[in-house]
């Protein structure tokens, strides 16, 4: 973030007069009781105001469990914090004042001689955190300075705060420079207040967001287990020391595959979490959703944030991951698994049922949520001493992971007498064996908890539309071919109860978008069949929570599935991914659902889908960002290389028409940099061929029928609207993967050719010509920028008579951009997912470019880039996208707390 020193001259003073009201303070009372209704004597009452969790107010209940406590004594400070700043588009200071108690407010602008120059505020303000806005447009001076921040302070006592002008950055709140204001805090409910509760005989009771206006709290003190958290009919419910209250989800998925990393290193620092989880708050989110175990550092930074914003905490949800690396034939009952305990100790392998496996895996989750394990070091899993325990901020667990059917159906043909479990906690009666499995998982779960932490929280097995209980009749595939359904569990002892939870996407499975019925739903953007799919799900379940705990849209440049609804996979900016992911979240909201966890909170470069399944190679993918692979764009925040530091190439050039070219190179694509005579007029035209790799081979004749000498595979047309992208026959990789391919002339692999042809690059996205919402991707569209905004989705970029090309990887056929490897499958595997394709490559020797431009010609010199690995990775930085920011002003318009 850049900022700058501030002009002393024309320096402005603000000033904050503080008037204290002839109030005795915040008061509170109430008896403490039991479940049955019998006084709760000699237990421990502290209460503090949620902008200050550093000062409560304590006492002790009297035999008839009655308790009486005045928090006068914590308001000797009225201001907790304020600060300012200037929102540089829109020429707007925006003010925020944490107070701690009800006061009276003057703040005023002042010059450096002491004149006031405005009156701003000036009025009463109850205690909490307030936000108002001032037009500084006027000011003289005052918007030389591209950002700056007003820190305020207070003294005890005083009447009269001076507040100057410093430039400085703020370590509790994060902003990047925008266009977007991101300054303002997460809301806060004014006058909200926490209370503890404890003593012998039972868990501390924490319950949170007492309302100041109620000055009779009474609460209920449960001996056995505290229930946090319980499932109602419709939402998970939050215990508010009286009675449960609806609780609305509105969470965001953590992955931690930084650049360059693997999901299991989680190789986020400390630090990186904590100013994560500032973020998230910041822009509204309320609930964390993580898949397995992180490293200590990430509960160790979350419970320092919780413990600092004690009134707004994020809350979590944890996983516990089902492994995929068991031995087959599948059958969650008998399949084994081969680990590793401890590599410090051995690195012999050791065997054990799947079943085992997994609900230790589910123990440990529970204990480090706790703050009571100390992992092993282990390949694939986070390990160390986890002492912080977060479990007071815990909402419920979610378990397991997208089981494909064919897992399901092997389980069930494979133990055909098992139709029941009968546990402690949960139980279930006229089951399919997979349903009777997973039901014992979440009993020992719940037994585990209870058995050693005296707690129990909501908890659920993950699922996804594929396993659905509905019928389906326009699915032609494999995705409704089974189900598991646990809607019939009995949970009478199981008192926080049990969730349903699902991944839900607009655009697959295809029934989605596909089934009449559901497209006969509509929104405010008009028909949508992911509406119809969320009501006839929460129509299943009607009588417990049913939580949406995935669904986004990602702004990869490509679009693998279509959905009837435009709600694609793949294939927005990222102005579009923020209304289509606002658009979902009213879709779950209208549903009835309990809540929505969006995905993704950072883009993840180790993900993969189908359509890149033949031709990327698994094991080096995490190495660069494939920009048109959907399931690696759904972040809010990305990560983006530095800028092109071109290289000219064309030192002896005496066309008429070009002046120069110039070539680069990043994790995300090659790019071509043309420097013209002369502005491209209307009825220009440009060609460009890339020769890729292997100078013997290629097409030596272009679209427009010039002969080239450097043999290429791709060529681009270039006009003033933007370009086309065209491949050799022979190399062109429409339909890998699918049936009926590679057709005559087509090998996957470069030829040597002279006169073949070329087609646009497209992809085969489905087998049938005629889904319903679409079959083809056209990728050979290159899109022009329009105007001066810069959007990272352009791929031709026209600024006078300067043009800049970007060409991501995949698109011109590498497989492995890091170690400058293209696809050159010899020996084509019809059959997809067998892992033989993919690994069929050859070294590039560099990318020679040739450009015609009627009459001229240029033609370079091969282009190589330094190569890298994971030790070696190329620098990125985080930038947070726009997508965030919008969707953050919505984020508000869902409330977390309601009747």
């Amino acid at each position: 973030m850049k900022t700058k020193t501030y002009n002393s001259l024309t320096a402005l003073f603000l000033f904050f007069n503080i008037l204290s009201f002839n109030v005795t303070g915040q008061e509170f009372n109430g008896r403490i009781s039991f479940t049955n209704g019998t006084p709760c004597p000699n237990v421990r009452v502290d209460i503090y105001n949620n902008i200050n969790p550093n000062e409560a107010s304590s006492t002790t209940s009297d035999e008839n469990g009655n308790y009486e406590l005045d928090l006068s004594n914590i308001f000797s400070q009225h201001i907790k914090y304020a600060y300012a700043v200037v929102d540089w588009h829109s020429q707007i200071m925006n003010f925020n004042v944490a107070l701690k108690n009800q006061s009276k407010l003057r703040l005023a602008i002042y010059d450096i001689s002491g004149r006031e120059i405005d009156l701003i505020i000036n009025k009463d303000f109850g205690a909490g955190v307030h936000q108002f806005s001032y037009n500084c447009s006027n000011i003289k001076g005052l918007l030389e300075n591209k950002m700056y921040f007003v820190n305020f302070k207070s003294s005890n006592n005083s009447k009269s705060v001076k507040l100057i002008q410093a430039v400085t950055n703020r370590l509790d709140f994060y902003i990047e420079e925008s266009n977007s204001n991101d300054l303002s805090t997460t809301d806060y409910n004014n006058s909200l207040f926490t209370a503890t509760i404890s003593g012998e005989g039972f868990p501390t009771h924490t319950i949170r967001n007492l309302n100041a206006n109620n000055k009779t709290q009474n609460f209920i003190i449960n001996k056995d287990t505290f229930l946090p958290f319980q499932c109602g009919q419709k939402f998970i419910e939050q215990h508010n020391g009286d009675k449960y209250v609806p609780f609305y989800i509105k969470g965001i998925n953590l992955g931690a595959a930084i650049p360059g990393t693997s999901p299991a290193e989680m190789a986020p620092s400390k630090e990186l979490y904590a100013k994560w989880f500032k973020m998230m708050a910041n822009a509204g989110y309320n609930t964390i959703r993580i898949y397995t175990i992180h490293y200590p550092r990430f509960y160790e930074a979350l419970k320092e944030f919780n413990d600092a914003n004690q009134g707004t905490p994020l809350y979590l949800m944890p996983g516990a991951w089902l492994d995929e690396e068991y031995e087959k034939p599948t059958n969650f009952y008998t399949s084994e698994i081969w680990f590793v305990r401890d590599i410090n100790e051995s690195t012999e392998f050791e065997k054990m049922p799947l079943m085992d496996y997994f609900d230790e895996r589910i123990r440990e989750v529970i204990d480090v949520i706790h703050g009571n394990a100390n992992l092993p070091e282990r390949w694939g899993w986070a390990s160390g001493n986890y002492t912080a325990d977060v479990s007071e901020w815990v909402i419920g667990y979610i378990i397991g992971r997208e089981i494909s059917p064919h897992e399901v159906i092997e389980t069930d043909d494979a133990n055909p007498d098992i139709n029941s479990y009968n546990g402690l906690s949960f139980s279930i009666n006229n089951a399919s064996p997979t349903e009777a499995w997973a039901t014992e998982r979440l009993d020992k779960a719940v037994n585990y908890e209870i058995e050693k932490y005296n707690q129990q929280h909501p908890i659920s097995f993950s699922s996804w539309p594929t396993l659905d209980p509905l019928d389906h009749p326009t699915e032609i595939g494999d995705e409704d071919l089974t189900q598991i359904d646990l809607n019939h569990i009995n949970e009478d002892n199981a008192p926080a109860g049990y969730f349903a939870s699902y991944h839900a996407y607009t655009y697959f499975p295809d029934f989605i978008s596909c089934d009449p019925d559901y497209q006969e739903y509509s929104d405010y953007e008009g028909s949508n069949s992911y509406l119809g799919y969320l009501n006839d799900l929460k129509n299943h379940y009607n009588n417990r929570p049913l939580l949406i705990a995935e669904f986004g849209i990602p702004n990869g440049w490509g679009v693998v599935r279509y959905s009837s609804n435009e709600m694609h996979q793949g294939g927005a900016n990222e102005e579009t991914q923020a209304a289509q992911t606002i658009r979902m979240m009213h879709n779950i909201k209208d549903a009835d659902c309990a809540g929505a966890i969006q995905f993704a909170w950072i883009d993840e470069w180790f993900k993969v889908t189908w359509i890149y399944q033949e031709n990327v190679n698994p094991d080096t993918r995490l190495h660069w960002h494939n920009l048109y692979n959907p399931e690696q764009n759904f972040g809010m925040i990305t990560y983006i290389p530095e800028e092109a530091e071109y290289s000219n190439y064309d030192q002896d050039s005496k066309s008429e028409k070009i002046k120069n070219i110039k070539l680069d190179s990043d994790i995300e694509g090659f790019y071509i940099q043309l420097e013209l005579k002369s502005e491209l007029t209307t009825t220009d035209t440009l060609w460009l061929a890339l020769d890729t790799y292997d100078k013997n081979k290629g097409e030596s004749i272009l679209p427009n029928n010039k002969n080239v000498n450097n043999r290429a595979e791709f060529c681009v047309k270039l006009t003033n609207n933007g370009g086309n992208l065209f491949v050799t026959k022979a190399y062109d990789m429409f339909g890998i993967g699918l049936e009926g391919y590679p057709v005559e002339g087509q090998h996957f692999y470069s030829t040597k050719s002279d006169g073949l042809g070329w087609n646009k690059v497209l992809w085969r996205n489905k087998q049938e010509d005629d889904y319903c919402a679409g079959s083809e991707f056209d990728a050979s569209k290159l899109k022009l920028r329009e105007g001066k905004n810069p959007i990272r989705g352009d791929a031709v970029i026209i600024n006078e008579n300067i043009i800049t090309i970007k060409l991501p990887w995949p698109i011109i056929n590498f497989n492995n951009p890091a170690q400058m490897e293209v696809m050159d499958i010899l020996d084509y595997e019809p059959r997809r997912g067998t892992g033989k394709n993919n690994k069929q490559v050859e070294t590039s020797d560099g990318i020679a470019v040739s450009v015609f431009f009627e009459d001229s010609m240029i033609e370079t010199e091969r282009y190589k880039w330094e190569k890298w690995d994971s030790g070696s990775m190329p620098y990125t930085k985080e930038h947070v996208k726009s997508s965030f920011y919008i969707i953050k002003e919505s984020l508000k318009k869902f409330e977390t707390y309601f009747e």
